[in-house]
């Protein structure tokens, strides 16, 4: 069965259902047909690459308004050249994932 996420990330549902909405945390709102997942999920090319990473270091009870400002909000440590880059553009361009789930922690009050 094609998802409506399909034609994005050229993915059949259950690959989408278990890289992304079934991920601990991943922010999706129930609609009709099924989970509705924000598009800042996802890339051209798939999923956000470590995505299910980010999300288990994240604390468990933030909203999901505060996971998406998480990844979308430009960063100072995360930048190209001088200028900050949201988390989740990060990710997509192949930036080291290791100081984004760093900062996931930190918010948890985490080591």
């Amino acid at each position: 069965m094609r998802s409506p996420a399909t034609p994005i990330v050229r993915v059949i549902r259950p690959t989408v259902t278990s890289s992304a909405a079934c991920a601990r945390r991943s922010p999706s709102a129930q609609g009709r047909g099924g989970n509705r997942l924000p598009l800042w999920q996802f890339t051209t090319e798939g999923v956000l690459p470590h995505l299910r990473r980010v999300l288990t270091a994240l604390p468990p009870n933030l909203h999901p308004l505060e996971v998406q400002a998480f990844f979308m909000v430009p960063a100072a440590e995360f930048t190209s050249g001088t200028v900050p880059m949201c988390l989740r553009d990060w990710l997509a361009a192949g930036g080291a994932p290791a100081g984004v789930v760093e900062l996931a922690a930190a918010l948890g009050g985490a080591p």
